[in-house]
């Protein structure tokens, strides 16, 4: 158990603690702009390599799924871990829209797994396994994770490592 009856010698300045943070001065406004700096879709990972992926998977729990298994070890293949991408499921996320993924992801490379780019609002058409460059970021248009762990021929997993290696070893 914690005592805090001493902590007044050490804070000048009322503290308010709520909830959600703890605002020095108890001002709302500043809670406020707490509250509006969480960006307004979800994300995993890092991206410290500016790497947006962009998968639309109706799975409950996507990071416990076989495709996110399959995902990791594609990304793992390009010596990516989930340090370096970011990982956005546009499944029930209606606010990921591209103004907003540029804005707070800033990425160098899309890779998109079944993803028309018109649904997050850029008009782009993309070409499968085929590497587009717009706006200084490169983009690549792959199957959907599911289809891929089926691929018995291996003919799109290899389409796609190709690609792959074109965007991961020009940079």
């Amino acid at each position: 158990m914690q005592n805090f009856d001493s902590l007044h010698f050490l804070l000048a300045d009322e503290l308010f603690i709520t909830d959600r943070v703890a605002v020095e001065g108890g001002d709302e406004k500043e809670l406020q702009e707490v509250e509006n700096a969480k960006p307004p879709f979800e994300f995993f990972g890092e991206n410290k390599s500016q790497t947006l992926i962009l998968v639309n998977e109706p799975l409950e729990d996507l990071l416990k799924s076989r495709e996110y298994d399959f995902l990791l070890k594609i990304m793992a293949a390009v010596r990516h871990t989930p340090n370096e991408f970011a990982l956005v499921n546009l499944h029930n996320q209606n606010e990921a829209s591209w103004e907003n993924l540029v804005e707070i992801l800033n990425p160098k490379q899309v890779i998109t797994f079944e993803v028309d780019m018109k649904t997050i609002g850029l008009e782009l058409e993309l070409a499968e396994y085929e590497i587009k460059l717009h706006e200084s970021i490169k983009f690549l248009y792959s199957h959907r994770l599911r289809v891929l762990l089926g691929d018995t021929t291996r003919h799109k997993k290899g389409r796609l490592w190709k690609a792959l290696k074109m965007i991961f070893t020009n940079d």
